[in-house]
């Protein structure tokens, strides 16, 4: 693979990803279908592409699930499961048509401090809308209090940047 990403290095990366029409949800237990339906992703792969948007080289513990990709008039999205310890995250990556990087967001994420468990979930629209909520518990305790969520609005511009949005 060259520095560049070329058309069949995104093609070898896409086979990974199945495609998928918009709208869709992402919960904290998606990476359950994603290992059940997808064919693991070869570290050639992973070091190339995610490692490079992730910014970081991945250690012992790191692992990538291939979620799915959908595509726009100008750009792919292109979504992981990423796991660590004790935080995991779905990440969300749009390029363009030609395999470039344009912008990276965690769509929701899982993430265990002490007794407190974070989780997230997100939805995105068939327009584009990536609506994110967000809650906090005690680990001794099934479920967050939904009055302590926290709900987050962002959308894909055409030209595949992600943008804050304001209102609900």
């Amino acid at each position: 693979m060259s520095v560049q990403p070329t058309s069949e290095d995104l093609s070898l990366l896409l086979t990974y990803f199945p495609a998928i029409d918009l709208p869709v949800t992402i919960t904290f237990t998606s990476h359950h279908a994603f290992s059940r339906e997808n064919r693991p992703l070869p570290e050639m792969l992973s070091d190339f592409f995610l490692a490079t948007w992730e910014g970081e080289t991945p250690d012992e513990f790191t692992e990538y699930i291939p979620g799915f990709h959908f595509e726009e008039k100008n750009y792919f999205g292109l979504v992981y499961w990423k796991a660590g310890l004790l935080h995991y995250a779905y990440v969300l990556v749009i390029m363009d048509k030609k395999g470039r990087f344009i912008e990276r967001k965690v769509l929701a994420e899982t993430e265990v401090a002490d007794t407190q468990v974070r989780q997230g979930a997100a939805m995105i629209s068939a327009e584009g809308e990536i609506f994110m909520v967000e809650s906090e518990h005690d680990g001794n305790d099934d479920l967050a209090d939904p009055t302590q969520s926290v709900v987050d609005r962002y959308r894909i511009k055409p030209d595949g940047e992600i943008e804050h949005t304001v209102g609900s």
